[in-house]
């Protein structure tokens, strides 16, 4: 077992920068072992006995939004870790919350590591760490990791100032396609920015704290292009029938996380010699942001 870790490519960093709209279509539902592999406890082993909540397993964590909560039994400790065992070829550049317990004695400390093996004592890499006292948010990794053909496994540690027991919605880690035609301007209540290399976005919000947006984006067809990209976070999501995590701007607001699906697809249009029209129909799902 082994993780190789890579720099992002210039054209990666430069997306980025530009605040684009960020997907992430691949979570560790995709990456993991099965349920049994997965486990709360204060060690912060996956060797060690699983201490979930009956009501609460580990492997709601990360179900890519299965609408149930996971935590541990017991608020004994300041410091809970939960353990994924994650298939051969896991690939992670993005780690996002959504959910975290608003009932958190303090601000909450976040550690993310792999290993290669289920002790973490062997391999350890640390992905991120950093805290934050949101409910949801994100971090976008420099750099990319990925397992190798036996595998590995994911620790994300949540601390805070005395004991507790965290419930949390998704502890999201998976790999990301942004788009380089970036809004703009920010995201608001039917904004619209027409034109050709640029982002066309309409939001409703049918109810207090949900919305929906129509996607378009006009792109020259290039090497590495925002229709290749589409393309790619269709293959993630098994041709957008599943969940997947949307960050509007992840730059400027990196706290805002959606959990959203496509309603019809992904339409990609050539509308001359290289270029493409793409339309994607976004809607969240619950819990829903602040709007």
């Amino acid at each position: 077992m082994a993780w190789a870790s890579t720099t992002l490519a210039a054209w990666e960093t430069a997306a980025l920068a530009g605040d684009g709209p960020l997907f992430v279509g691949t979570s560790p539902r995709d990456f993991a072992n099965t349920p049994a592999n997965q486990r709360w406890n204060a060690s912060g082993s996956g060797a060690d006995a699983d201490a979930s909540a009956a009501a609460a397993p580990a492997w709601a964590a990360a179900d890519a939004h299965g609408h149930a909560l996971s935590g541990p039994a017991t608020a004994g400790v300041n410091s809970w870790w939960i353990a994924e065992m994650l298939l051969p070829f896991a690939v992670v550049d993005v780690l996002a919350w959504v959910g975290l317990s608003q009932d958190a004695p303090g601000a909450v400390d976040h550690l993310v590591q792999v290993s290669t093996d289920a002790a973490r004592t062997s391999g350890v890499l640390t992905l991120d760490s950093w805290t934050s006292s949101a409910e949801r948010g994100s971090r976008i990794l420099t750099s990319r990791y990925e397992a190798d053909a036996s595998g590995g496994w994911l620790f994300w540690r949540l601390s805070t100032a005395s004991a507790w027991a965290p419930r949390v919605g998704e502890l999201w880690a998976g790999r990301r396609r942004q788009i380089q035609a970036g809004p703009r301007r920010p995201w608001s209540l039917s904004s619209r920015v027409a034109g050709r290399s640029s982002t066309t976005v309409t939001q409703r919000v049918p109810w207090a704290g949900r919305w929906d947006a129509d996607l378009e984006l006009w792109v020259r067809e290039a090497a590495q292009d925002d229709a290749a990209t589409l393309r790619a976070l269709r293959r993630d999501t098994i041709d957008l029938t599943r969940p997947m995590l949307m960050i509007p701007r992840p730059t400027s607001a990196a706290q805002d996380v959606r959990i959203v699906r496509a309603t019809n697809g992904l339409e990609l249009d050539r509308a001359g010699p290289g270029e493409t029209m793409a339309r994607m129909r976004l809607v969240e799902l619950p819990p829903y942001g602040v709007t």
